[in-house]
């Protein structure tokens, strides 16, 4: 999409620009061109996000191919800089230095080609036809009415408050909410009268904090945006370029929650006087909130009656010069009413009806089909013939510039690849091929070789510098090359079931990575102890300090050391953990406040120790536990875990009856256990485990166990996975359980074979007079 590739081209010149002004030491004339490119951007995403859900005439189509088109140069021009100019982590001063030497003249050079593409790409977009007219909107369909609106709120601006205010544009999709103040921000007096500029787009995962970063950066674009706001307030980096005597204007586009507001404007108080934030919101209570005085909520109604039919028939009757036939105008004005005046719901009904023929019948059906709300229909961004492209078995020749590349092939075999696929981003194998030649991918970024048949690692991955993701799942290499540092910008590893069962120390090097998948499991002994594998990382100089997650490897004294600094942990998996390592490790996991996934295996004839840990208010987000190993005691800290919903408990053998501590979890769905007790009565009592849908007993699992009670376990309504296999169980009894639960039970129906060999099956149900009434299922 079209929308996408704008995106996706503003967040790279957003990043790269900041490290090219850095080696040019600001030179006036390429920060004006890369601020052009960079205003060009965001007046296209604006364009192009107010057409979402409209498909437009073929005219208006052939402009966002354009669009497409430039911002792939753009792409294109910023990421052979990227390549040219490769970025890498020193642990040394004197391997820096000698990097920094050895690379001074092709970094010149790359410094000077970058420059002048910038130029011309510069070039390219001031001789771009109909610029204004889509900066603008498309005032001839009806889509924009936004003129006043954009002198109102210029003239607010103009006033001066004497304070910290914002504005609100406010309206539904597709209502030129992003176009109107685009139009505002890259007016000439509004930029000149502010002294700092800054937009950002925000969504609903969209984070403060990384909404400030971004503020921030455009303030101070010669600043390394990492440190803006890590370890140093706000208002110190405020006082220190003496903001208190600056204007400032910061537009916050489609902003959902009143809370980021609320932050982002905390923050920015220091501000002089005069200083405004820009909102826009398809909120109308986020909007009013946010301005606080009604004239300055800009509000961009729907289409009159009116308007929306005339609209809506232009759209639908283009054959007949927008006139409405006779014998369509009841169903014409019935689904203008349906639209509730949005204009893209206008629109896109309009285009839909151009394409169905002036039969009633085919209206009445779309009538009938809409609900309260106009679900969007079609999109102008629909077919990209050159987001997609596939290749065979023999050959890859395409048209224009691939992004995406997918193959597909049933035999071992090397796809082929042509000299055309340079500027391929994303490649994808699936079935039992292989890429021919990586080098012709010397600009990818994501790489997903899942089941390829590959023996070692491909030696030219490294070389593809600009990968940020890489799979190699199920694949049968076993070593991972030292060279595998040279990827500074990878952020997801997939290992997953190869026969890699080390990473060599510079793994640490590549400080960017989120994602380290590295376990596999033994399918022949999958419910033994040892069943699932994992991997040994080498020692090394570096921290995997953004890295969020990391599973399964090896609990070595080295990593155990690391773990200390990876606090952003959203899963985390240890093998051969040490019952004198546990202190150590608890502490580290208790400074992981976002931590969803913690699974801990114990090594070989050890036990775990994980009493250690304080429950602090981060782990609210703690939802999947699994413990393997010999435990003395369920750590008393489970049992606050009020988000957990799935506990996994293997050759635990405890003494003392789990249950007790995990019965009063709220959330709790799954409960697998393997060989977790070894006492005598393992019973779920009446009243607890609320939520509880899966029992899981594995084989070994309780083997004497004789007798086994469930009472009132509601959301429970099929048997324990494994239950056939208690050949010892001589008593089933069932108190209180649903009739689904029951059913499955009675002779001749589908569960009863696996309870065939129990000998007494009761179900007891609780009379009006709370007495328990038994009926014999044996």
């Amino acid at each position: 999409m079209a929308y996408l590739a704008v995106e996706a081209t503003l967040r790279l010149v957003e990043i790269v620009s900041s490290l090219i002004l850095k080696e040019i030491n600001q030179k006036k004339d390429v920060k004006e061109d890369i601020d052009c490119i960079t205003s060009w951007l965001k007046t296209m995403r604006a364009f192009l996000s107010d057409l979402e859900g409209t498909q437009g005439n073929q005219c208006l189509q052939d402009k966002v191919h354009q669009i497409r088109d430039f911002a792939y140069d753009i792409e294109d021009a910023f990421d052979e800089f990227m390549f040219r100019v490769p970025q890498h982590v020193h642990t040394h001063s004197i391997t820096k230095f000698g990097h920094k030497v050895a690379h001074l003249a092709p970094q010149k050079r790359a410094l000077h080609e970058i420059s002048s593409r910038i130029k011309e790409i510069r070039i390219k977009i001031q001789n771009f036809r109909d610029l204004e007219y889509l900066r603008t909107g498309n005032t001839s369909s009806g889509e924009s009415r936004s003129s006043g609106h954009v002198e109102r709120i210029r003239d607010q601006l103009l006033s001066g408050q004497p304070r910290l205010s914002t504005i609100s544009i406010v309206g539904p999709p597709g209502s030129g909410k992003t176009v109107l103040a685009r139009q505002v921000f890259e007016c000439k007096r509004v930029q000149g009268l502010f002294y700092f500029h800054a937009w950002v787009h925000v969504s609903p995962s969209s984070k403060p904090q990384e909404l400030l970063r971004s503020i921030l950066t455009q303030f101070f674009p010669w600043m390394d945006g990492s440190d803006l706001i890590n370890g140093v307030a706000v208002r110190e980096i405020f006082s220190k370029h003496n903001m208190q005597q600056k204007r400032f204007i910061v537009v916050l586009d489609d902003i959902w929650r009143m809370q980021d507001w609320e932050r982002i404007a905390n923050a920015l108080q220091i501000g002089s006087g005069g200083s405004t934030i820009l909102v826009t919101s398809r909120n109308s209570d986020v909007g009013s909130t946010c301005a606080g005085c009604p004239e300055y909520v800009h509000k961009l109604n729907a289409l009159p009656y009116e308007t929306a039919l005339s609209l809506f028939c232009k759209k639908a009757f283009r054959s007949c010069n927008g006139t409405c036939p006779p014998e369509l105008d009841e169903w014409s004005k019935k689904i203008i009413k349906k639209c509730e005046g949005l204009p893209l719901a206008v629109i896109a009904a309009g285009n839909l009806l151009s394409k169905k023929g002036h039969i009633p019948h085919e209206w009445k059906k779309l009538h009938d089909s809409l609900g309260a709300n106009l679900p969007v229909m079609g999109s102008i961004l629909a077919e990209e013939e050159n987001f997609v492209g596939s290749a065979s078995e023999r050959s890859s020749s395409s048209q224009g510039r691939i992004r995406r590349l997918s193959a597909q092939t049933d035999i071992r075999t090397n796809v082929e690849l042509s000299a055309t696929l340079d500027h391929v981003r994303s490649a994808f194998m699936f079935g039992r091929g292989k890429f021919s030649d990586l080098k012709l991918f010397q600009l990818l970024k994501i790489l997903d070789m899942q089941g390829a048949p590959l023996g070692d690692f491909p030696i030219h991955i490294v070389k593809l510098v600009l990968l940020k993701y890489l799979s190699l799942r199920e694949t049968n290499i076993k070593t991972v090359p030292k060279s595998i540092k040279k990827l500074a910008l990878l952020e997801t590893l997939d290992l997953k079931r190869t026969s890699v069962t080390r990473l060599p120390g510079s793994i640490f090097q590549l400080h960017l990575l989120r994602h380290l998948l590295v376990y596999g499991y033994n399918v022949k002994n999958s419910v033994t102890f040892d069943g699932a594998k994992g991997v040994e990382m080498h020692s090394g100089r570096g921290a995997l300090s953004n890295i969020r997650k990391l599973s399964l490897v090896m609990a070595t004294t080295e990593l155990i050391k690391k773990l200390v600094g990876m606090i952003h942990l959203r899963k985390l998996g240890l093998i051969n953990l040490k019952s004198k390592d546990g202190r150590k490790v608890c502490e580290s996991i208790q400074k992981m406040e976002h931590l969803s996934t913690l699974d801990l295996r114990a090594e070989s004839g050890d036990h775990l120790e994980l009493d250690h840990i304080q429950i602090k208010p981060g782990f609210v987000f703690l939802r999947h536990l699994y413990l393997k190993g010999q435990l003395q005691k369920l750590p008393k800290w489970v049992s606050s875990l009020q988000s957990l919903i799935k506990v996994g408990l293997k050759w635990s053998r405890l003494n003392i009856n789990p249950l007790q501590a995990l019965q009063d979890l709220p959330n709790l769905m799954d409960l697998n256990m393997v060989d977790a007790f070894t006492g005598q009565t393992l019973e779920f009592k009446a009243n607890t485990f609320r939520k509880l849908s899966i029992v899981d007993l594995q084989v070994n699992a309780m083997p004497a166990l004789e007798k086994l009670t469930f009472r009132k376990c509601e959301k429970l309504d099929t048997l324990p996975f494994g239950i056939n296999r208690l050949t010892n169980l001589q008593e089933l009894l069932l108190y209180g359980m649903n009739g689904e639960f029951i059913d499955r039970l009675r002779k001749n129906s589908e569960d009863r074979n696996l309870v065939s060999h129990v000998r007494v099956i009761r179900s007891y149900t609780l009379s009006e007079d709370q007495y328990w009434l038994p009926q014999n299922l044996s």
